[in-house]
Formats: structure tokens, C-alpha cells, sequence
């Protein structure tokens, strides 16, 4: 009768106290949702080492926060650094290479005009003959006296005797010439072209260069002449015409010669 009323009766054996046991524990019954709940929430333990990690499936696709960076301001700062010297580098080649293309430039133009405006390489023998070469009244015999030297190292006479009488002169006259024509070209002797050319017409005389010599006539002014520069201009043209066998007109230089002799009181200088 017992035993069917247990059958019959189920729940109300459910809190039944086992005999056996100190710890009386009380149970509610749960519903099918609520287990079905508690298996889906409630993640499987498991032992060993690790047994007190828990995940949870409500984490899953957030962003896990990262531990913070303590070198990142000073490598944002390397980085700038790098930045700017890499820019003051391309900056400094740009201005290196616009100098290089500024001088290569400059040189050019320099190089064009020094083909435009070169000039012949001056003689050696008649580099040094005319520089500060200066005519001036106080000095002028002395001026003319300098010249003709100076005239004479450039020409560089050779004196050829053939043994037979004749006797010739051979030397540079084209660097003599040259010069004459540097002391004459100077503004600062432009009032002495007289005593310039006189000097010349001696210088030709003595080398028997007499067809030259009258041919500077036009270019002397007398009457700007010294009195003993007037009695060397008359004896070198009385020279001249006789060598040339013009003996009337070397006369009438000889006459105009021992005038002027008289007048200066004697003397004179050949």
C-alpha cells in the first residue's frame, strides 16, 4: 500500500531527507527555458592552471584595449626631426646645384668676352720702352734724348760691312715704328708732336732711312721747336737731301741751319 502510494505521489517524495546526509539542501524546480538558459551562460569550467580565465561569448568582436605606448611621443618627435633634416638636405642641394649652374654661367660669359676682346700679345722688346713715357716742357730735350734710346733697343741695329765699303743696316723697324706710334697716341704728349716726330726723322736719318725721313716734314711745326731743335731738324734734312742727291734743297737747309746757329749764339746739336 506503501509502495503504490509512492508511485502515485512522486513530488511528494522530492524533498525527502536522506538518512544519511547532515546537510538538508532544498531544491526548486526549474523550468525546461531556465535550463536550457543556464547551459548557454554559464561557460564550462575547467581545472588545471588556467582554470580561472572565463571567457564570455559577449566579448567576442570588441576591441581589446592595448597597453599605452610611453615612446610614442618621443618617436613621433625622431620622425619630425628626420623630416626636417631630410628637407634642409634636398633644400641644400637644390641651392648647391643652382650656385654650381650660377658659376658655370658667369664663367661662360667670361670666357666670351675674353675671345671678343683679346688682343695681340705685346713684343717683349717693346713691352717695357713706352710705359710712363711722358713729355713735359722742363724736360723735353731730355724726354726726346730718352726716346731715341728707347727707339734704338727696340730696332736692334745690326751693322753689315761687306768689306768692299758698303756698309748696311739691318734691324726691326717695324718695332721701332710701333714705338713712335705709342708715344704719339698718348693724350698726354699731344702737345709735343713736333718734337716727337723730330725724333723720328733723326732716328730715320741715322739709319738711313731718308725717303722716311723727309716724308715726317709735314708732320713737324717748326715754329714749336727749341732753337737747337730747329738747328737739328735743318742739319738732318741737309743729311738727307745730299744722300738723296738733292743738293739745292739740301743747300737751302744748310743755309736755314747756320741762320739759326747765329741766332741762338753758336753751337747746336747734329
Amino acid at each position: 500500500m506503501s509502495e503504490t502510494s509512492n508511485q502515485l505521489n512522486p513530488q511528494q517524495n522530492s524533498g525527502a531527507v536522506n538518512p544519511n546526509s547532515t546537510k538538508v539542501e532544498k531544491t526548486e524546480p526549474v523550468s525546461p527555458g531556465q535550463a536550457t538558459t543556464a547551459q548557454t551562460t554559464n561557460p564550462t569550467q575547467t581545472t588545471g592552471p588556467s582554470s580561472n580565465i572565463a571567457f564570455h561569448s559577449a566579448a567576442i568582436g570588441t576591441q581589446t584595449a592595448r597597453p599605452k605606448d610611453y615612446f610614442a611621443e618621443q618617436n613621433q618627435e625622431t620622425l619630425t626631426k628626420k623630416q626636417a633634416h631630410s628637407t634642409r638636405i634636398r633644400w641644400l642641394l637644390i641651392f648647391s646645384c643652382g650656385l654650381v649652374g650660377v658659376a658655370l654661367v658667369i664663367g661662360l660669359i667670361w670666357w666670351i668676352i675674353a675671345s671678343i676682346t683679346k688682343t695681340e700679345p705685346v713684343d717683349p722688346s717693346t713691352s717695357d720702352t713706352t710705359q710712363g713715357m711722358q713729355f713735359n716742357d722742363d724736360t723735353i730735350d731730355e724726354n726726346m734724348a730718352e726716346l731715341q734710346e728707347q727707339v734704338n733697343s727696340a730696332f736692334a741695329a745690326t751693322v753689315i760691312d761687306d768689306g768692299e765699303g758698303t756698309v748696311e743696316i739691318a734691324g726691326d723697324l717695324t718695332a721701332a715704328e710701333k714705338v713712335f706710334a705709342e708715344v704719339l697716341n698718348n693724350p698726354e704728349n699731344s702737345s709735343y708732336t713736333s718734337q716727337i716726330n723730330l725724333t723720328k726723322l733723326i732716328f730715320y736719318v741715322d739709319n738711313g732711312e731718308y725717303e722716311r725721313a723727309i716724308s715726317i716734314i709735314p708732320e713737324i711745326n717748326v715754329d714749336k721747336l727749341t732753337g737747337e731743335q730747329k738747328v737739328s731738324y735743318y742739319n738732318n734734312l741737309f743729311i738727307a737731301y745730299t744722300s738723296l742727291g738733292d743738293t739745292t734743297t739740301a743747300n737751302d737747309y744748310l743755309k736755314l741751319q747756320t741762320t739759326t746757329q747765329i741766332e741762338i749764339g753758336g753751337g747746336g746739336q747734329g
